[in-house]
């Protein structure tokens, strides 16, 4: 499973994917509640990220015990590494630029826009919602992208 983070200034947007890129959950956390959000994840008691949860395409396999986390360079990537530093984590760094952009793109194939809203240019559309967790599945992307060209070191 990989766990993706975009870090942001007042939140933090999370993304599970599979070792293949399929979306599984993502969700947005306020970056004071980030150590609560932490202890849930690591109980796997997936049912208790609903307050945070903004997708769910499928449920995880709890059987996948190998974790690979990707951060995002943004905002306050140092401070999010020192946090996964903390608890023994290490994660991978990959670059963020124009994944929010990205991350709008993969909202609307998530949520296909319906009515007036089909005709309006695609450049003009603004999700209803934040996509910081859709950016921290686009760096997921990215990260499996770059594996795949041998960019990254394991």
């Amino acid at each position: 499973m990989i766990l993706g983070i975009d870090p942001g200034k007042d939140k933090i947007g999370w993304a599970f994917a599979d070792s293949k890129g399929a979306l599984l959950f993502s969700g947005i956390v306020n970056k004071e509640e980030l150590s609560s959000f932490w202890e849930v994840f690591m109980q796997k008691q997936w049912h208790n990220l609903l307050p945070w949860l903004k997708e769910r395409e499928k449920e995880p396999l709890l059987s996948e015990s190998e974790l690979t986390i990707v951060v995002g360079n943004g905002t306050t990537c140092k401070e999010v590494l020192l946090f996964l530093k903390e608890r023994g984590l290490d994660a991978q760094v990959v670059e963020e630029y124009g994944t929010t952009l990205e991350a709008r793109k993969v909202y609307w194939r998530l949520h296909p826009p319906q009515g007036v809203w089909k005709f309006i240019p695609k450049s003009l559309r603004v999700p209803n919602r934040d996509v910081d967790d859709l950016a921290a599945f686009v760096i997921i992307r990215r990260y499996l992208a770059s594996k795949t060209r041998g960019q990254v070191k394991e």
